[in-house]
């Protein structure tokens, strides 16, 4: 009988599972002012005035230190509305209906992509 095959560790077995290369998650970070490893906590606040309608962010919960990950201006926001009322309607379309949401969805895609600005902004 051949020698039997070592188990590789734990976590190169998850990593394997969750798929061949897949990158790791990045929803731990560690925040650049404190040093605190955290798990990221996503919030948004509405802006009241200027190009920009919301922020999305994340915060350290140790120093209060805050990551900006987005601004969205305010034809983003309604942008997300009508792919919302898209995908509800994906639920239950089917045939020739479910190719012209898909269509749509694909188009508020684009026109969503200029509206949303990262973090470098």
């Amino acid at each position: 009988m051949g020698k039997r095959k070592a188990r590789p560790p734990r976590h190169k077995r998850q990593a394997r599972q969750q798929g061949a290369g897949a990158p790791a998650r990045a929803d731990v970070v560690i925040c650049d002012k404190c040093r605190q490893s955290f798990k990221i906590q996503p919030r948004e606040r509405q802006l009241e005035d200027g190009a920009y309608a919301e922020e999305h962010y994340f915060a350290c919960p140790r120093c209060g230190a805050e990551y900006l990950m987005a601004r969205i201006s305010a034809r983003g926001v309604e942008l997300r509305a009508r792919m919302a009322e898209i995908r509800g309607k994906l639920r239950t379309a089917a045939g020739e209906e479910r190719q012209t949401l898909l269509r749509q969805a694909e188009q508020i895609r684009w026109e969503l992509d200029p509206e949303v600005t990262g973090a470098q902004a």
